[in-house]
């Protein structure tokens, strides 16, 4: 491909990154890692640095390069990883992947403060609306919530959690069948963790869903009453 668009042409890109991520599920990172940092190289150049598809690119990179076991490869990995949270979009789930991923990174080398210096950020990217990547922002929550219970701090664990709920709440304005972007499931999850990292709440979180979960029984009682009537309309 790269004889008949170009060295520079974002299809190229493509097929580098396709390439590179088959040595890398091969095993093969020697052979895979300059291929993904060329097809990171063609797209720095044609992309906004605030582009989601050129963040991708720059987070895959750094987890290949993580790959390797020598210290000056995890810094490259780690000024990758700080790249995205510089110019992604505030929000968006490169900057939360990018987080997660150099906060494991922090805490493997001991670095629990430079890792805690990272929630700050990660909590605001949590509250804002999700829209579509209620999934990732639930996961990451859960994760960097885990981390932190494991470190005995479950009062900043819970409000990593409820951060998320803010950011899960708002229905996706973007899906056009509202029941199949329902995220009340992903609050109820949320809800439950926040729950047994914060006693005191707990409760009121509880009750809180339970009556989400009683919302989400009744919306699929009706749709099923309303198929059942379409079908007994129909020859």
């Amino acid at each position: 491909r790269e004889q008949v668009l170009g060295p520079e042409h974002p299809d190229t890109a493509t097929s580098l990154n396709s390439l590179a991520i088959l040595l890398n599920v091969q095993g093969d990172f020697a052979r895979a890692r300059p291929l993904c940092e060329r097809a990171l190289a063609i797209r720095e150049r044609a992309m906004p640095a605030s582009d989601p598809v050129l963040a991708a690119a720059r987070i895959a990179n750094a987890r290949l390069i993580a790959k390797t076991a020598r210290k000056p490869a995890h810094a490259e990995a780690e000024q990758a990883l700080r790249k995205v949270l510089a110019d992604a979009a505030p929000g968006s789930t490169a900057r939360l992947h990018a987080a997660l991923d150099l906060n494991g990174m922090l805490r493997a080398r001991g670095d629990l403060a430079g890792a805690r210096a990272l929630e700050p950020g990660l909590l605001d990217d949590l509250a804002r609306p999700a829209g579509i990547h209620t999934y990732e922002c639930t996961t990451v929550a859960e994760a960097w919530a885990a981390a932190a219970h494991f470190e005995q701090r479950d009062a900043d664990a819970a409000a990593i959690i409820a951060a998320a709920v803010r950011g899960v709440t708002p229905p996706n304005p973007q899906c056009p069948d509202y029941d199949g972007c329902d995220n009340r499931n992903f609050q109820i999850e949320l809800l439950t963790r926040q729950a047994a990292y914060d006693p005191s709440a707990a409760p009121a979180l509880r009750v809180q869903a339970a009556q989400l979960t009683y919302e989400v029984a009744q919306r699929r009682g009706l749709r099923s009453n309303e198929v059942r009537r379409l079908l007994a309309t129909m020859p």
